[in-house]
């Protein structure tokens, strides 16, 4: 997959989206080359209330709630080997 800002843009929003609407298992590549799986969510009745970081983050990076760790995390989406929503596969990288 080509990563054009268009294709970013799309594969963001629909991790986002998914996100937003439940709880999600996502597998993905660490920095240190170590493969992570995060269950995680941007549901807004989980998420705790934000206190105003306005960090700038890459386009690549999305910020999560980490719902094993209570926290917050991010991902590159470029990395990310699968995401799950609702015991269904939404996105596999089929380079693994």
């Amino acid at each position: 997959m080509n990563k054009t800002e268009w294709q970013s843009a799309k594969v963001k929003k629909m991790f986002q989206n998914a996100l937003r609407e439940a709880d999600c298992e996502v597998t993905f590549e660490k920095m240190d080359g170590t493969i992570r799986v995060m269950r995680c969510t941007l549901r807004p009745e989980v998420l705790p209330e934000l206190k105003g970081s306005n960090v700038k983050k890459p386009d690549e990076i999305l910020p999560v709630w980490d719902l094993e760790n209570e926290g917050w995390r991010c991902f590159d989406i470029w990395t990310v080997q699968k995401f799950v929503k609702d015991d269904e596969i939404i996105y596999e990288n089929c380079n693994i």
